[in-house]
């Protein structure tokens, strides 16, 4: 009984962090002439937009890009709230594309970069959240 719950759970912890990977993608952002590629996890809860312009907005941890991959003069001020802290402002631009890769091949979306202060993951498995308007 003992090895039946043991073998059962791990197969159920493998099995879950390979649905995790299928939510996980490939990006390529383009800003100032730069390429620049990481992977972002899919955010099904992120429905965050710029009140603006309405565009989806992917929040990018700050390790990727710095204030030279951007025009500082040309930010977004992005009002956001989340569960347990209390409302604050993202720094956000417009890059000249972001791609996506969706199965074999990549789709332009248009959406705005907001930097986000810190890391999400300590093993660094993906480094950006996707907004669920963005797939």
């Amino acid at each position: 009984m003992i090895i039946y719950i043991f073998v059962s759970r791990i197969v159920s912890l493998l099995m879950d962090k390979q649905k995790e990977k299928s939510y996980i993608y490939d990006v390529q952002v383009v800003s100032k002439n730069r390429t620049k590629e990481f992977k972002a996890l899919l955010d099904t809860g992120n429905e965050l937009k710029e009140p603006v312009t309405d565009l989806p907005v992917m929040i990018v941890a700050e390790n990727i890009f710095s204030e030279d991959d951007y025009d500082v003069s040309k930010t977004f001020d992005i009002p956001y709230c989340s569960v347990g802290n209390s409302k604050s402002i993202l720094k956000a631009f417009k890059p000249e594309s972001i791609k996506i890769r969706i199965g074999n091949k990549y789709c332009c979306k248009l959406a705005l970069i907001a930097i986000y202060n810190n890391r999400f993951t300590e093993e660094g498995e993906y480094q950006a959240l996707l907004s669920r308007y963005m797939i």
